[in-house]
């Protein structure tokens, strides 16, 4: 093997909660030296075992993001240089090396995938296709500031926190689909 037997980790990042780890070994299907394909999961809050369908059906949520093992660093670098930017279950994916240890535990590597996602989503995610408009009129409905900054761009989310009393409380976070549409 070339990598030393070491396997080396591509992170990725932007997954469809919806995704599941045979679509996303599908989607790699002919990236070479391919071993196994995860995608980080949490327990579910809302989990009800007598629920039929939707989310309370599923013990674990997808937290939108994964990790690819491959053979060696070669094979790695070349899957991210070939497969950047593939479109997955309708989300634009974002590969990276991972700095994650093939050996290492099961329990570990859940508690260091969970730290490094947090960390990563967070300021990424929020600094790159997220804003908080601020003076936002009291008169103004949801449907009217998604129609105003949906001409900026497609619009993932729109939150506009509110007050105890309903109103909201005069700001707004916007979620565009990608970086370029936030700008």
């Amino acid at each position: 093997r070339e990598g030393g037997g070491t396997a080396k980790s591509v992170y990725v990042k932007n997954l469809n909660f919806d995704t599941t780890e045979m679509t996303l070994k599908k989607a790699f299907a002919k990236a070479v030296g391919l071993r196994s394909v995860t995608i980080a999961q949490k327990k579910n809050p809302k989990y009800n075992p007598n629920a039929v369908g939707g989310d309370a059906a599923k013990k674990t949520l997808s937290m939108g993001y994964g990790f690819l093992e491959f053979e060696s660093l070669k094979a790695a670098e070349d899957a991210i240089a070939r497969f950047q930017d593939t479109r997955v279950d309708g989300h634009v994916l974002v590969l990276k090396l991972s700095n994650r240890s093939a050996t290492s535990s099961g329990a570990s590597v859940q508690g260091k995938k969970r730290k490094r996602g947090l960390a990563s989503s967070s300021s990424s995610a929020l600094s790159k296709s997220k804003l908080m408009v601020r003076n936002v009129a009291f008169q103004a409905t949801r449907n009217e500031l998604r129609e105003l900054f949906g001409a900026y761009g497609q619009v993932k989310r729109l939150r506009l926190p509110r007050k105890f009393d309903g109103s909201h409380r005069g700001f707004c976070f916007v979620d565009f689909l990608t970086e370029q549409e936030a700008q």
